[in-house]
C-alpha cells in the first residue's frame, strides 16, 4: 500500500510540472485538496482552490514555461515529497533558476507546497588553485 501511495503522489507531481510546460492545465482540483496552501519560492501565496485556479489561469496568459525539469523526487514518508527541479521561462524575458519543493499530500492530491529557488548558475569560489 505504501509503494502505491508513493508512485500516485510521484505521478501526480510530474503530471502537474508537465501541465507547466505544455501550457495544458486540468481544473486544480485535478492536482489540489480544496483548503490547498500553495506558496511560490519568491513570495506569493494562494489559499485554497479558487486562489490557485486563478493564479495557474492569469500565468497561462503572461508566462511560457520552457522547461521544468524534475531532477529527482525525494519521498519523505507516504505523505510528503521533497522535489528537485530546474525552472526556465519567458514573461518580459527569459529566465531560469534552481528549486526545490516541500510537497504535503492528503487524499491522493497535494494538501500543501512550499517552494524555495537558487541560483542556476555556480561557482567555486575556493576550489584551489593547481599548477
Amino acid at each position: 500500500m505504501l509503494y502505491n501511495k508513493i508512485m500516485e503522489a510521484d505521478e501526480l507531481i510530474r503530471a502537474y510540472f508537465s501541465a507547466w510546460e505544455q501550457h495544458k492545465f486540468a481544473p486544480a482540483e485535478k492536482y489540489f485538496t480544496a483548503d490547498i496552501k500553495y506558496r511560490e519560492c519568491y513570495g506569493p501565496v494562494y489559499e485554497g482552490l479558487e486562489e490557485v485556479q486563478l493564479w495557474m489561469n492569469k500565468m497561462k496568459e503572461r508566462q511560457v514555461v520552457l522547461a521544468w525539469k524534475i531532477k529527482r523526487i525525494l519521498p519523505v514518508n507516504d505523505s510528503i515529497r521533497v522535489v528537485e527541479w530546474y525552472f526556465h521561462a519567458r514573461e518580459d524575458s527569459e529566465y531560469d533558476f534552481d528549486g526545490v519543493s516541500i510537497i504535503e499530500f492528503e487524499h491522493g492530491k497535494m494538501k500543501k507546497v512550499s517552494e524555495y529557488e537558487a541560483k542556476h548558475q555556480t561557482y567555486r569560489p575556493l576550489k584551489p588553485l593547481t599548477d
